[in-house]
């Protein structure tokens, strides 16, 4: 057994503190930080080792000393909170801090390589709009897989800040939000003389064009922006969305109707959206926010609802109406949006008479046909939507009858060339003579 005597006069001459009791010698530095403690043996207070195994009251006086810096630089960029620990807990074996140069120095290459995205709040930090008009939050929804009526592939959705009031409508291309924000704004001013005074949206670069940008600077509109990958910073616009296609898929797997319908879903949802409590408004209405009254749902009917319609020109003996499936209220009329499974059209219709709502225990898979009502593929759309087939009542064609070509063959005689046919019997008669 080897040990190593510890002078006592040396470590108070240094500075150090040494405390005595319970048969242990406790040594704190100069400052009154714990460094060790050394039990006694044979009457003796002695650090001890077998082998290569110090303790660590000796390693204690024997290690190099580092700056907390180099220490985090030599242990392979350790979080500074772990380092600190270890030195508390004695457990940094084989290295020693210098007090003098204990603070945490900023390093560049952990900066560089743990960067994080600053936390975004769950709650809303500004301030609602408190009139309707004020503050409008816009995004584009697409492309669709499947087109919708009228080749349909976006969605354009607005929403007023202060009332929750939802405008959405289809588009083909995501250049046509600029029109159609222009017409809702000339809706706005016309009717209610209201001039929208802030736009919140992405960086989408339909929302980008210099027209674009002209034109709210002409109407003295503020527009402001998200920071590239933060969709978070529109979240009014994004949540409304998640919410609005959750209920747009949820009523065409009821409803089993046609994939391309998703844009007549589309308005069936806005419409029942602005007229339900939301959460923002203390669970009034976006109907009731805006216009100060209840509104009245007495003329709703399930989205794809059999129905019965009237035609107005019907044969003698033959039915006065037809049965057909409901796609929601027609806001410009006071009608139903109709759509005629037999002919893949959609109207407008007034004498309806509605039936007892089907719905189907279970929902059969339909693959999506990349196609329009309008579209020449109406063979898909049938075999999509299980749905009766249009007779052809064009009368076919016969095909032509020709006479078939007989073949002939070049035949050198004395006087040039000359085509022969392969029939001998309608050879020339001098031919036969010979």
């Amino acid at each position: 057994m080897h040990s190593t005597l510890i002078s006592i006069s040396k470590l108070d001459a240094d500075g150090y503190k040494v405390l005595i009791g319970n048969n242990r010698l406790t040594i704190s530095s100069p400052s009154g930080k714990f460094l060790g403690s050394i039990e006694r043996f044979n009457n003796i207070y002695a650090t001890r080792w077998h082998g290569h195994c110090a303790s660590l009251a000796d390693t204690a006086f024997s290690a190099e000393k580092l700056s907390l810096s180099d220490i985090h630089r030599r242990l392979g960029h350790v979080n500074y909170g772990y380092l600190r620990k270890m030195i508390r807990d004695g457990k940094l074996v084989g290295m020693a801090l210098d007090e003098t140069r204990s603070e945490e120095e900023e390093c560049v290459p952990c900066v560089l390589a743990k960067i994080r995205r600053t936390p975004i709040p769950h709650q809303r930090q500004s301030e609602l709009a408190t009139a309707f008009g004020d503050r409008f939050h816009m995004d584009i929804w697409g492309p669709a897989k499947v087109r919708a009526s009228g080749h349909g592939l976006y969605a354009l959705t607005i929403v007023d800040d202060a009332t929750r009031w939802l405008q959405m409508s289809v588009m083909q291309r995501k250049s046509d939000s600029f029109a159609r924000y222009v017409a809702w704004q000339t809706f706005l001013k016309t009717n209610f003389g209201i001039t929208i005074k802030q736009l919140q949206s992405d960086n989408d670069g339909a929302f980008l064009s210099s027209e674009f940008k002209s034109y709210l600077e002409s109407m003295g509109t503020e527009q402001r922006l998200t920071v590239h990958d933060t969709p978070q910073q529109n979240g009014v616009a994004e949540r409304t969305h998640g919410t609005i296609f959750n209920a747009i898929r949820a009523n065409m797997n009821n409803s089993a109707l046609p994939t391309w319908l998703w844009g007549e879903c589309l308005g069936y949802v806005t419409f029942i959206y602005n007229r339900t409590p939301n959460a923002a408004l203390n669970y009034r209405s976006p109907y009731e926010a805006r216009f100060g009254q209840i509104p009245d749902l007495s003329d709703i009917y399930q989205f794809g609802q059999p129905c019965v319609v009237r035609l107005e020109t019907a044969p003698k003996l033959g039915d006065r109406g037809t049965m057909c499936r409901w796609l929601g209220p027609d806001e410009k009329s006071n009608g139903h949006r109709i759509y005629h499974p037999t002919q893949h059209k959609i109207s407008i219709e007034r004498n309806i008479v509605m039936l007892k709502p089907q719905t189907p225990d279970v929902q059969e898979e339909k693959e999506c046909v990349d196609i329009g009502p309008d579209s020449e593929n109406v063979e898909n759309l049938q075999q999509q939507t299980n749905l009766p087939s249009v007779p052809d009542e064009r009368v076919p064609t016969p095909e032509p009858t020709t006479r078939p070509k007989r073949n002939r063959k070049l035949t050198r005689r004395a006087k040039g060339l000359e085509l022969m046919d392969e029939d001998p019997d309608d050879q020339p008669a001098e031919e036969e003579a010979n």
